[in-house]
């Protein structure tokens, strides 16, 4: 995405790559309609994936996309909801909810369901199972890090990468989550 659509001079991302034949203006998407603007999908995924893996190079190209986008949104934010959505999202301190405990047990599925049941368009949930602890070690470093308590599956709720005491149970998840 980064290497065929990235506008290095401007910001933002090109409709078409560099390469494509028959194309002799490079638009850039400037409207969510029925249809989200790529630059609004692309800016997002890399301001939550740079956040969520801490890459803070991802972060600062969501940033000029946004500042790219800023100075045509500002005369008419309607254009673009979801691109203001990302920008919103950017302006706040990261969240995310990391759940530790094996995926097939019951109490590991109550509190992914406790999480899924709350509209949480700011935050992003991991679930670290034993068998996926080393990949994610590699990819989600603070995630990875969280164990399973007491032999329950145990919720984590944090925000700007400093976490509360960690819960088993999905109301007082919940209760975390709404703070």
């Amino acid at each position: 995405m980064l290497a065929r659509f990235w506008d290095d001079g401007d910001g933002a991302f090109f409709e078409s790559p560099a390469d494509a034949n028959g194309v002799s203006i490079r638009m850039k998407d400037g409207y969510d309609g029925a249809e989200l603007a790529g630059n609004s999908v692309a800016a997002e995924l890399l301001w939550r994936i740079g956040t969520l893996l801490e890459r803070a190079d991802w972060r600062v190209w969501a940033e000029r996309s946004f500042a790219y986008h800023a100075r045509r949104l500002s005369g008419m934010p309607q254009a673009m909801p979801y691109m203001v959505s990302a920008m919103e999202r950017a302006a706040s301190a990261p969240r995310h909810t990391v759940i530790a405990g094996p995926r097939e047990r019951d109490d590991t599925r109550a509190l992914v369901r406790g999480y899924d049941s709350r509209l949480r368009p700011d935050g992003d949930l991991v679930v670290v199972s034993e068998e996926t602890r080393d990949a994610l070690a590699r990819l989600v470093a603070f995630g990875a890090k969280m164990p399973m308590k007491d032999g329950r599956a145990t919720a984590y709720v944090c925000r700007d990468y400093a976490c509360r005491l960690p819960v088993h149970e999905p109301a007082e998840m919940a209760a975390l989550l709404e703070e």
